[in-house]
């Protein structure tokens, strides 16, 4: 049988055991780096000082201040009444309506209205701003000149039964005073949204929610710098919209929606140049020649007409509804603007271009704005 055999080392005569050590440090050692190798690290939390954070850090991000901007205006042929427009008003301005800095512009006599629906300063934070400098639609600046051109034009308004003239500059009027109520304030967005957009109850308070703003209006491209304009869109062109050229004039299509859109400031600003500029184009051109056998954007259909509600000849293109003339915006700059389709109408999409079953014509939304 083999014994285990002990070394010694000896120093004169007295002989000194090495085992003990040796195996007391192995043990030390094998405690050590099982710790190192096996034990998760411990994390470390930075501590930020406040002279370290940047402004662009997400530690000092404010919060974007919105301001919506809407108006009431009374018109004696009205598509609806006092009391539908009283009942939207509360759902929008009331106490269970939206929660967000408002600037309303409205006649002296609505004006006792519109504030007893505003926000009571102790129960909520938010601001109502009245404005009551513009008795009718047509004192307002980059309209007041046109009263008799839009009279013209409701000469030949296939809807005439149920638009007037005032209707058409509570329409257009809308650019100009969304930007007008950004003067002397300091909000990071503005949107315009129509005094009756809310027709039911709603469980709408924060909106727009700004957090979900920033995140929409920070997606830029690269090398993008302009700030683009928030257009819901209603449904998408058809092909019959691809031949569009500037000359045409406003799309007569339900493409766009007018009842809300905004963007920031410089947005707001160049939007709203844009579209009076194209609004006073249209307004003073004819519509391009056609053939005798044609038919004017804005007649009525075959059988409609009668004697009494016969349609007198266009002398310059119709520009009475806002969302035409917002339609010729986006068929010309189609970068500008960010587009928001209902998801209930998302089948409006065209397929993509390659899928089985895909159509030849079928293109992306931004080739169909190209």
């Amino acid at each position: 049988m083999s014994k285990l055999k002990l070394s010694y080392s000896f120093n004169g005569s007295s002989p000194r055991p090495r085992l003990l050590p040796t195996v007391l440090v192995s043990l030390t050692l094998l405690l050590y780096l099982r710790f190192v190798w096996v034990s998760p690290p411990t994390p470390l939390v930075p501590v930020v000082s406040p002279e370290s954070v940047s402004p662009s850090s997400p530690l000092s991000a404010p919060t974007p201040r919105i301001l919506l901007v809407s108006a009431l205006f009374p018109l004696e042929q009205a598509k609806h009444s006092h009391d539908d427009y009283k009942s939207w008003l509360q759902n929008l301005l009331g106490p269970h309506g939206v929660q967000c800095d408002m600037y309303f512009y409205t006649t002296p006599d609505l004006e006792t209205l519109v504030s007893s629906l505003g926000p009571s300063s102790i129960n909520h934070t938010h601001t109502l701003t009245i404005d009551t400098t513009y008795h009718n639609p047509f004192t307002v600046p980059p309209l007041s000149g046109f009263r008799s051109k839009y009279a013209q034009m409701h000469g030949w308004d296939r809807e005439r039964a149920i638009h007037s003239p005032e209707l058409y500059a509570v329409w257009n009027a809308k650019p100009w005073l969304l930007e007008h109520a950004l003067i002397g304030r300091e909000y990071d967005y503005a949107f315009w949204v129509d005094a009756g957009s809310f027709r039911a109850a709603h469980p709408f308070r924060t909106w727009p929610d700004p957090a979900r703003v920033e995140e929409v209006f920070s997606n830029r491209s690269e090398g993008e710098v302009e700030d683009r304009v928030l257009i819901p869109l209603f449904k998408l062109p058809g092909r019959e919209q691809f031949a569009w050229r500037v000359e045409k004039g406003p799309v007569d299509m339900d493409f766009s929606e007018g009842s809300f859109f905004g963007s920031t400031p410089s947005g707001v600003s160049w939007f709203a140049k844009t579209f009076y500029e194209a609004h006073d184009r249209y307004i003073n051109t004819l519509p391009p020649s056609s053939p005798a056998s044609a038919r004017h954007p804005h007649s009525k259909p075959d059988g409609d007409e009668d004697d009494t509600t016969s349609l007198s000849t266009p002398q310059f293109h119709f520009v009475g509804k806002d969302q035409t003339l917002i339609n010729s915006l986006l068929f010309r700059f189609p970068e500008r603007f960010l587009g928001v389709l209902s998801p209930t109408r998302t089948h409006l999409l065209p397929p993509t271009p390659g899928a089985p079953d895909s159509p030849p014509y079928a293109l992306t939304l931004d080739s169909m704005l190209a």
